[in-house]
């Protein structure tokens, strides 16, 4: 597989995440660009959409984060509660 392919299936997945026109914009330029070299096509692209694509990668980044956080929150709390409750138990238990 080639960089640019790579590069269009990174994008079209960010693309669908966020629902933003990265890839649609990434087709046209590459339409628009079909004689040059693969590292020219990369180098331009970078040069146009390069902050757009790291703010974009960032976005998705901090949503997983986030994601990641809620859930290490709920599985703490479960622990805690399971914890607590097998303490309880057992003092219910010994008496």
């Amino acid at each position: 597989m080639s960089t640019i392919e790579s590069l269009k299936l990174h994008v079209k997945s960010l693309s669908k995440s966020t629902k933003n026109s990265l890839y649609s914009d990434l087709t046209a330029f590459l339409d628009t660009n079909k004689g040059f070299q693969e590292d020219e096509l990369l180098k331009m692209f970078y040069e146009k959409y390069g902050t757009r694509l790291n703010l974009i990668e960032s976005i998705v980044n901090t949503r997983n984060t986030k994601c990641i956080r809620e859930w290490m929150d709920i599985f703490g709390y479960a622990f805690i509660i399971s914890v607590f409750l097998t303490i309880v138990y057992f003092i219910a238990i010994m008496k």
